[in-house]
């Protein structure tokens, strides 16, 4: 019996390792910031902008400015854009994340991530290689870990 149970918590350790349908941090109380770059050429550029995500935290949520746009819900001027980041995770130097939104409002896109609704699943980034945001027509910007505090 006990050889059974060791199996089972060595599995268990290996699913989260690779970072499998993990809903909290192995590392609770993390602060992962994150940089924005835009490509140019072959360089990427750093921004202002910053994504702060708290680990842990059930349907957190952030905003960022964006830019006139078309669509469902279009708009003229510049205004804020709200996503919600759940499931987090930060094991082995790679954050994870499902995200929701954007939407204008901060209470919609916290309803949305509540209720689970059109949520992209497997979202990372980590220290070394830059992911890639494709929005609509835009050209891409890209991610990378800037860094990981206690909070």
């Amino acid at each position: 019996m006990r050889t059974v149970s060791s199996l089972i918590l060595l599995a268990s350790g290996f699913f989260l390792a690779v970072g499998g349908a993990v809903s909290l941090s192995a590392s609770p109380d993390l602060r992962v910031i994150v940089g924005v770059y835009f490509k140019v050429d072959d360089d990427y550029i750093l921004q202002d902008q910053e994504l702060v995500f708290d680990v842990g935290v059930p349907c957190y949520t952030w905003h960022r400015t964006s830019g006139p746009h078309e669509g469902d819900d279009p708009r003229d001027e510049p205004h804020e854009h709200y996503n919600a980041a759940d499931e987090t995770s930060y094991i082995k130097e790679t954050f994870r994340w499902t995200e929701y939104g954007p939407e204008h409002d901060e209470k919609a896109v916290k309803k949305r991530c509540e209720d689970g609704r059109e949520g992209e699943e497997g979202k990372w980034v980590n220290w070394t290689d830059y992911f890639p945001e494709a929005h609509g027509d835009n050209d891409p910007y890209y991610l990378k870990i800037k860094d990981v505090v206690e909070r």
